[in-house]
């Protein structure tokens, strides 16, 4: 019986550890390389960034109009589903304005009175009042949005 091992070569399992090792080394690598050299966007794209995240409440208020005519007749809700549907639009328009924080850093005041005008809207619904008490504020709303997108309006302020 000999008293020496005989030597073998590394073991397939070990082999396999150290490429997975080099191969996941080798990615954070590049990845870090790359984040370094990645060039930094302008203020303009940023605003435009920023501006293209809100236009989903745009829309939201564009659909709370649709919704909110065919949902009331008076002030009594003659289909639950529409009305629903404005409420959700009116939240959503709501929800998507409060994350603004680039936007609200740039026009706080602009900020502000849209969130103002967004809530005012919110509210109406809510409160189930006539359409046409609705359009003013509607359109007052889709103005202000409008404005912090950069878009226009194609209709008139009063929502119609």
């Amino acid at each position: 019986m000999s008293l020496y091992r005989q030597a073998q070569g590394p073991s397939l399992r070990a082999l396999a550890i150290a490429a997975a090792v080099a191969l996941i080394v080798g990615g954070l690598v590049g990845y870090l390389i790359g984040r370094e050299t990645a060039p930094e966007p302008t203020l303009v794209e940023l605003v435009t960034e920023a501006r293209e995240e809100l236009r989903p409440a745009l829309s939201a208020l564009e659909l709370v109009g649709i919704e909110y005519s065919e949902a009331l007749r008076g002030d009594e809700v003659i289909a639950e589903t529409e009305y629903d549907a404005a409420r959700s639009q009116a939240q959503l328009a709501a929800d998507t304005l409060a994350s603004a924080s680039e936007l609200r850093a740039l026009d706080p005041r602009a900020v502000e009175a849209a969130e103002a005008r967004v809530r005012e809207v919110a509210e109406l619904v809510e409160r189930r009042v006539e359409e046409r008490r609705l359009r003013g504020p509607l359109g007052e709303a889709r103005v202000a949005l409008a404005a912090l997108t950069g878009q226009g309006i194609e209709e008139d302020a009063t929502g119609g």
